[in-house]
């Protein structure tokens, strides 16, 4: 195929929903920025006004073919799920609170696929992704390494986000030409790390050593990676303080106070599952812990949360819910790594696009790798929080199918795209 017309169809495409565009932009800046924290607005409720904008925009589109995306279909399913238990479980406020917080985020998700249809309006959205990150990490340094309140409540959930976004950040460093964005990515990566470790997270040092890791794994020069991963490990432990290393050496202490709550309650959770394998309804864990605690506390625990993703998940949604979250996984985890396979090295002629395209396939291919440390990141940081609700994986997915929509038409020998949408789900 010839790839000449490649970016002028990129161009073509990408005139339409400017304005549908903006708003998800700015969804996504209220979402996490939370401007609302620090400004006079939040009496209007803006996250609110830019659901209802872009749900606006989704009703007025038409209908389109959206659940011709496997992910698309998962995600329905796992809140009909959710809006199935509401009627039955013992709290059917926080089961409805489950449910209504999933399904808010699907005008965005479903925005995302629409509008998102060009390699500039993707590199548009990285770019503000990165910048949110930076902002984020800038202002837990001011306010006790807590970010902007909603999804950073606390230091591992600070982690966590900072453990997705900043290998995306190293991966686009290395692609782009812009010396002012490539300074930008350069600071997502510095700041990132660095509020991983400031934050003091145990969580969030298991997903950094989880996210290095698989860095080190993708790397070209793998020997010369895992030594670098090496020199920087000596180098933070002579750089941070006793008390930093004495508080990541109880992450294998399992005697250890909270590492010993935290099994008991885990254990807790699979017994709450073994009794209800259908499960006990979302947030309902909490609701259901006193029944399942057993000898292992010494007061009631009602409203404990069960500080991972996975005991929150298997207990809530039981079978069923499981299966669906896998199987988004798997998906999202497949589309990355079809991601990964375009790449710049192909043929594409000595067309005047020739510079171009190579340079949206290395963008591309980067995008790939950095979704697929991103998704390590949070399912190692998010092993240690109750996670399950939060937007941070249902955004990630929105990225990646926008991604591989706009990858396909770059080459037809990739196999991108190949049955995608196809499957029982």
């Amino acid at each position: 195929m010839s790839h000449v017309t490649q970016p002028g169809l990129a161009l073509s495409r990408g005139t339409q929903h400017a304005s549908w565009f903006f708003f998800t932009v700015m969804y996504l800046i209220v979402d996490y920025g939370r401007p609302q924290e620090i400004l006079p607005i939040g009496a209007m409720r803006p996250a609110l006004i830019l659901t209802l904008v872009l749900a606006f925009y989704l009703l007025i589109n038409g209908y389109r073919d959206y659940l011709r995306y496997r992910q698309v279909r998962v995600m329905c399913l796992f809140i009909v799920l959710l809006a199935a238990y509401v009627p039955f479980v013992r709290n059917q406020h926080f089961a409805f609170l489950a449910f209504k917080t999933q399904l808010l985020y699907m005008p965005f998700v479903l925005s995302l696929i629409v509008c998102v249809d060009s390699v500039r309006r993707l590199r548009a959205l990285m770019i503000v992704g990165v910048i949110l990150e930076i902002y984020i990490a800038l202002y837990a340094m001011t306010h006790g390494w807590l970010g902007p309140g909603h999804y950073f409540h606390d230091q591992n959930d600070l982690s966590l986000y900072m453990n997705m976004w900043f290998p995306i950040s190293y991966y686009l460093y290395f692609t782009e030409k812009k010396r002012s964005v490539k300074l930008l990515y350069l600071a997502g990566v510095v700041f990132g790390l660095l509020t991983v470790v400031a934050s003091m997270s145990r969580g969030g040092f298991v997903g950094l050593l989880a996210v290095c890791l698989t860095m080190c794994f993708f790397s070209n020069r793998r020997a010369l990676a895992f030594t670098a991963v090496a020199f920087a490990c000596v180098a933070m432990a002579l750089w941070v303080d006793t008390g930093y290393l004495d508080e990541m050496a109880t992450i294998t202490d399992l005697s250890e106070s909270t590492a010993d709550t935290r099994l008991k309650s885990w254990a807790a959770g699979w017994r709450m599952f073994l009794d209800n394998p259908l499960g006990v309804g979302g947030q309902n864990f909490p609701i259901r812990f006193p029944e399942y605690q057993g000898d292992d506390f010494q007061r009631s625990m009602w409203g404990r949360a069960a500080h991972s993703l996975w005991f929150t998940l298997i207990p809530e949604t039981g079978v069923v819910g499981t299966v669906l979250y896998l199987i988004l996984v798997h998906a999202n985890f497949k589309d990355a790594f079809l991601l990964i396979r375009v790449s710049a090295s192909d043929d594409d002629g000595d067309d005047d696009g020739e510079d171009e395209v190579a340079s949206d396939k290395r963008f591309i291919h980067a995008l790939g790798l950095g979704f697929v440390v991103a998704m390590l990141g949070f399912f190692a940081s998010g092993t240690f929080i109750s996670v399950l609700y939060y937007a941070h994986f249902w955004y990630l997915t929105g990225f990646i199918i926008v991604a591989v929509n706009i990858a396909e038409p770059m080459t037809e020998d990739s196999g991108i795209g190949e049955g995608r949408g196809h499957g029982a789900v």
